[in-house]
């Protein structure tokens, strides 16, 4: 194949983005067929193609790509590639920031696609179709060092552009060039650790943060605000620096110090997160001496990258010891792998969940409702019936403490201890199927209110005799 250049190769071969590829092809030993394929697939080099060979023209090739032609006959298929690469040049800048005037800033070029040959680069400061440098060497790397100059601020944007004998290629890059002398807060901070950190740091609610700040290139004004605004973090600052403790935290706040000079004005913010969670109990409710509970606990707020936090689990917010301590890990979200809590005694429960870490710590509490036990009662009337008939059964569910029952029998799970003797569906409909005795057994479960409760009734199925079986005096 070829692209610009009017000899054929057995690739790889350069070339510009959107150039065209002319590929030929010549089969030997009288192939049946031959097939076109492509790696990434191009729907114009796809298919079978002329067994006695051809040429093709590819167009507005834009990635780099893989074409292949398999043939086969009677002795197999063979298969031949031929690869087009996509010339690219990527510029650095060195340095990419500083302060006016900034001078002696190096170009580096990589071009791939092509290593080999000779590459002339254009090297444009401004980009302002006015070349600084323009040179051939034989590399695909060239640094056009201290080649650059700027006295104006801004964003600055040079380009290169690369000629090869199989393609060309351009790319640009961004130099912030700022004021001279800007001001330069630094503002950093901390609560119970001892350090300094420039945030964000995670804290517990209610207690305080120590704010320093050293600002540079002698600043005029300094003045503090605070996301949400805080009384103590606001107006003018020292510009000579300082630090200053900022009482009962309770929100997560950025903190902010902003520094003036004749240069212009820079910020530095610090973040203090307040650590959150909450407890969720799992049922809400239940019955006292068979619900096991279990919780779940969720970081919600105060998250640090990299924090590992400890959640330990109490049945009853003034229990001493907890009844459950989690490893110290990165989840923001823990649940004990097992039931940890059963109440005895019925009424409103309050448990509890201390998360801490490091830097932090918090308490969150979960009510949940322990109900008396409660009974079923199956009414079962009449409990003898004939082989053949039907009886209705009907559940009731008393509350503890309660004579009034609530009808449940469309919400039991209906079973008949022998089968062969009498049948029960899922409403509670008895069938008697032949002579002898069975229990029908229904229970009842509520997952909201933490009930399960159960109850079984006798029933006696009698034999009809039939006409036949009449015997006369």
């Amino acid at each position: 194949g070829r692209s610009t250049d009017p000899s054929l190769s057995e690739g790889p071969i350069a070339i510009s983005s959107g150039n065209s590829v002319i590929l030929d092809w010549r089969p030997t030993n009288s192939p049946t067929s031959c097939t076109a394929s492509a790696v990434p697939a191009n729907t114009q080099w796809s298919g079978l193609k002329a067994i006695g060979g051809g040429n093709q023209t590819i167009t507005n090739v834009t990635v780099s790509t893989v074409f292949t032609l398999s043939c086969t006959n009677a002795g197999g298929t063979l298969s031949d590639p031929f690869e087009a690469r996509i010339l690219k040049v990527d510029l650095l800048s060195s340095p990419d920031s500083g302060t006016a005037p900034l001078n002696d800033v190096d170009l580096t070029a990589t071009v791939s696609g092509q290593t080999s040959g000779t590459f002339r680069y254009f090297f444009d400061c401004e980009n302002n179709g006015t070349n600084e440098r323009d040179i051939t060497v034989v590399s695909n790397i060239y640094t056009a060092a201290d080649l650059c100059d700027y006295s104006t601020t801004g964003t600055k944007t040079p380009k290169v552009t690369v000629w090869h004998s199989q393609g060309s290629a351009s790319d640009t890059d961004d130099i912030i060039v700022s004021a001279s002398g800007d001001p330069a807060p630094t503002l950093k901070g901390r609560s119970t650790d001892p350090s300094l950190s420039e945030g964000p740091i995670a804290i517990s609610s209610g207690n305080s943060v120590i704010l320093d700040w050293r600002p540079t290139n002698s600043p005029t004004s300094c003045t503090a605000s605070a996301v949400p605004a805080n009384t103590q973090w606001s107006g003018l600052k020292a510009i000579g620096g300082g630090n200053q403790t900022i009482t009962n935290v309770t929100v997560s706040t950025v903190f902010t110090l902003s520094c003036t000079n004749a240069g212009g004005t820079l910020s530095d913010p610090f973040e203090a997160r307040v650590l959150n969670a909450t407890l969720t109990p799992n049922p809400s409710s239940g019955t006292a001496g068979s619900t096991n509970f279990n919780f779940t606990a969720n970081v919600t707020a105060g998250i640090i990258p990299g924090n590992t936090f400890k959640y330990q689990f109490y049945c009853n917010s003034t229990d001493a010891t907890p009844a459950y301590t989690s490893p110290d890990i990165a989840a923001s979200s823990f649940t004990p792998p097992s039931p940890i809590c059963i109440y005895s005694t019925s009424g409103t429960k309050t448990a509890k969940v201390i998360v801490s870490h490091s830097q932090a710590q918090k308490t969150a509490l979960a009510s949940l409702i322990v109900n008396a036990t409660g009974n079923l009662k199956i009414i079962l009337d009449p409990s003898i019936i004939k082989v053949g008939d039907n009886v209705q059964a009907e559940a009731r569910y008393y509350p503890a403490g309660s004579d009034i029952g609530q009808p449940v029998t469309d919400d039991c799970d209906w079973d008949s201890t022998d089968d062969l003797i009498a049948t029960v569906d899922g409403g509670g409909l008895v069938t008697g199927i032949s002579p002898g005795e069975s229990y029908i057994v229904a229970r009842y479960i509520n997952v909201d209110e933490g009930i399960d409760v159960s109850d079984d009734a006798k029933i006696t199925v009698m034999f009809t005799p039939t006409w036949k079986e009449i015997i006369p005096w």
